[in-house]
């Protein structure tokens, strides 16, 4: 059984910062699961530091969706050329490395955009639109509906008889 104390605590604390689940820390930290949760049940301040742990960690990775779905952050890329420069019998007369800096610009991520606004915007963004009905519109379309069906039903009636 393993004992609580602030070195495990810290362990907790920074595997929950990387994004980690209570059953990956656990099973990280060989700390069974049901030690960890009379832990967050009992002792406060375990609940407090996992808590801010936990939103620390949702914090970075919305900063990093939200990056992702803007795009346009610069960034450089080296590329590494090596050549040899070769004499009219052949031979090796020096050998070049040339490093060419090129500066790209990192294109909006439409997937991280659209799951950025749909889960802080759901109210504009949600992609499932509820209708709500009253009893009274229900009862008012379903007269309607019998009316249609009755005279629908009478003129075939007349037809065939």
């Amino acid at each position: 059984m393993a004992k609580y104390t602030p070195e495990l605590l810290k362990q907790i604390k920074d595997l929950m910062y990387e994004g980690n689940s209570d059953k990956e820390i656990c099973k990280k930290l060989n700390l069974s699961r049901s030690r960890f949760y009379v832990w967050k049940n009992e002792k406060k301040d375990f609940r407090d530091i996992i808590k801010k742990a936990r939103h620390i960690a949702v914090a970075n990775m919305e900063g990093s969706l939200y990056s992702q779905g803007m795009g346009g952050k610069e960034f450089t890329e080296e590329h590494v050329h090596a050549r040899k420069e070769k004499g009219t019998n052949g031979t090796v007369l020096k050998e070049v490395t040339e490093v060419k800096k090129v500066k790209k610009v990192a294109l909006p991520n439409v997937a991280a955009s659209i799951f950025f606004l749909k889960n802080r915007d759901p109210e504009n963004w949600k992609e499932k639109n509820e209708v709500e009905y009253s009893d009274k519109d229900f009862e008012e379309r379903t007269k309607k509906i019998g009316k249609f069906f009755g005279a629908v039903m009478g003129s075939w009636n007349k037809k065939n008889t």
